[in-house]
């Protein structure tokens, strides 16, 4: 301990600083936990047509590896942004 400082406090406000920080802590900590936006995942037939492409196409992309496509019981569902950033790469290479 490089500076150790001793001094009278009133039990409540050692309490109050001890959960302030403990409190600073937990949230620095969990941070990278939370979700930075709120995900909208779209079904296959909005997919393919938020990507202007027929349901054949948008399973090949989905097989090819072009777009991810996340397994929820027995649908397929695709993440909004994901399908934007792909979009413009398949745009680009064109």
């Amino acid at each position: 301990m490089e500076n150790l400082l001793l001094s009278t406090m009133p039990l409540k406000a050692l309490q109050d600083v001890i959960a302030t920080t403990v409190r600073k802590e937990i949230e620095q900590a969990t941070q990278h936990l939370q979700p930075k936006e709120a995900t909208e995942f779209l079904s296959k037939k909005q997919a393919a047509k938020f990507l202007g492409v027929s349901l054949v196409t948008l399973d090949k992309w989905t097989m090819n590896g072009k777009i991810i496509g996340y397994r929820v019981g027995k649908f397929v569902r695709y993440k909004q942004h994901e399908l934007e950033q792909a979009l413009q790469k398949i745009k680009t290479k064109h």
